[in-house]
């Protein structure tokens, strides 16, 4: 297992992760979810890190963090009416 330091591509929040697999190279992006409090999404891996927070679930690859924040599918809101 390493200890990756990761940067989310859209809030630019770090954070380190246990992770198990084949390490990334560095500058990789890919959509993560975590089994603890990290937020699940799009993140660039910058290097080895030293004192995880959390553990990464699952993992996805992608090319850049455009095409990653692309993939996202939002979850819809319900309309919200004027109380008159």
């Amino acid at each position: 297992m390493a200890i990756l330091q990761i940067t989310s591509c859209d809030t630019v929040s770090t954070y380190e992760v246990n992770y198990s697999g084949i390490t990334p190279t560095v500058g990789e992006v890919f959509y993560f979810t975590f089994t603890g409090g990290t937020p699940s999404g799009c993140y660039t891996y910058d290097a080895l890190g030293t004192t995880p927070i959390d553990e990464v679930e699952s993992k996805v690859l992608y090319t850049s963090c455009i095409e990653c924040e692309g993939s996202i599918t939002p979850t819809p809101t319900p309309d919200r009416k004027s109380v008159v």
